[in-house]
């Protein structure tokens, strides 16, 4: 995964003002708003994915929970579990980042 810029590197070079100071500390209080604003809104994605996340296992049998582990039976013996990381990543719509 490529590195994430901190929000103070996502809002650099902007110019609020001409006073040096009155920007950085303006950038800085923009970018606590934004990090405060983006852990809702990936809390509410981690959710989303925990929920709508798709798995399928190998061969014939169930998928069963075991303390929140997930696993596949099938005649007695325990089997792979297949997550679709499509429905992960598909389970939190961008546009209701607003």
């Amino acid at each position: 995964m490529e590195k994430i810029p901190t929000a103070e590197e996502h809002f650099e070079g902007m110019q609020f003002s001409q006073n040096k100071e009155y920007n950085a500390k303006l950038i800085q209080e923009v970018a606590k708003k934004s990090r405060e604003h983006t852990e809702l809104h990936v809390k509410a994605a981690l959710e989303a994915a925990s929920i709508k996340a798709n798995a399928k296992g190998e061969g014939t049998g169930g998928l069963n929970t075991d303390r929140g582990n997930l696993y596949w039976t099938y005649a007695g013996n325990i089997g792979k579990v297949i997550i679709d990381k499509d429905s992960i990543l598909n389970a939190y719509p961008l546009d209701k980042i607003q």
